[in-house]
């Protein structure tokens, strides 16, 4: 019996991954109604594995860990923006209306220190009601969150012309971020101070992007073919590279970008890559 219990809620996962794919994570959340169908149970057996569909919401991102070796907190909030809307007509436009206030604010940031925008502004530019941006975001720091981890994910978007070496892709990938936290002080300050409230809070809270998430894919590739000692985690050692160069940036704006990217490297990746796979500087 257990053992069908653990299978069907390992069927339930599945299925909203699956879901998620079909509707290409733009559509409604799937119901638990939807995804109970698929598995070919009742929704009272759904209910019996998760006690809501923000438990589920959870649950899904948390497996993204082995998946995606993504940032669970990342995956958990994208996930449980979707599932607010979740068996609702509304979730969609509901959607569309953060990309429109995020792109708005965007634009503002651009010219002005996010503190000094009420947020009035921010809502007649975007057309959206003051309210609802309270109410999604719950200040004007929340919204400069939420663009500045929307910005720094966006660095890890590659073109087609990214290094085909693991470890030039990470010099490149950190280069981009080290460029963009000297570009936005004040935003690249906004996602530091809200990573550390993160941290630091036991409560639930909107969790912000962890830049190392970038670095991430490359230096799995790394792992893969063998380059990385065995006991370094490789979710860690991005979080320490990124935010390192970060921190470094915020401290010391006017150094060039190159060194603060090779240096930071030269330190990081010098006690985590087997001897003969760092050569750099020899």
């Amino acid at each position: 019996m257990a053992e069908r219990r653990r299978d069907t809620r390992q069927a339930l996962i599945e299925a909203g991954w699956d879901a998620l794919g079909e509707l290409r994570w733009v559509d409604l959340f799937p119901s638990a109604r939807s995804l109970s169908a698929r598995v070919g149970v009742s929704t009272g057996s759904f209910f019996h594995h998760f006690r809501s569909i923000d438990h589920y919401a959870e649950v899904l991102a948390r497996s993204s860990m082995e998946r995606l070796q993504a940032d669970v907190g990342v995956v958990a909030e994208l996930l449980h923006r979707l599932a607010r809307g979740t068996d609702g007509v509304g979730s969609v436009r509901a959607a569309a209306e953060a990309d429109a206030v995020l792109d708005a604010a965007a634009a503002l940031f651009a010219r002005t220190d996010p503190e000094l925008i009420p947020v009035d502004t921010l809502a007649a530019a975007a057309g959206v009601a003051s309210s609802e941006i309270v109410a999604r975001f719950g200040s004007m720091v929340g919204v400069a969150t939420a663009v500045a981890s929307r910005a720094v994910l966006a660095l890890g978007v590659d073109d087609a012309a990214q290094p085909s070496d693991p470890v030039d892709h990470v010099e490149a990938r950190l280069a981009a971020l080290v460029e963009w936290t000297r570009s936005h002080p004040a935003l690249a300050q906004v996602l530091l101070d809200a990573r550390l409230r993160a941290a630091r809070s036991s409560g639930p809270a909107a969790v912000p992007a962890n830049p190392g998430q970038i670095l991430v894919e490359p230096l799995q590739v790394l792992r893969q073919g063998g380059a990385l000692r065995r006991p370094v985690d490789v979710g860690t050692l991005a979080t320490t590279v990124a935010d390192g160069a970060m921190l470094r940036v915020a401290l010391q704006p006017t150094e060039p970008t190159e060194r603060v990217t090779r240096e930071t490297l030269d330190l990081a990746l010098h006690g985590a890559l087997e001897p003969e796979s760092w050569a750099r500087g020899s």
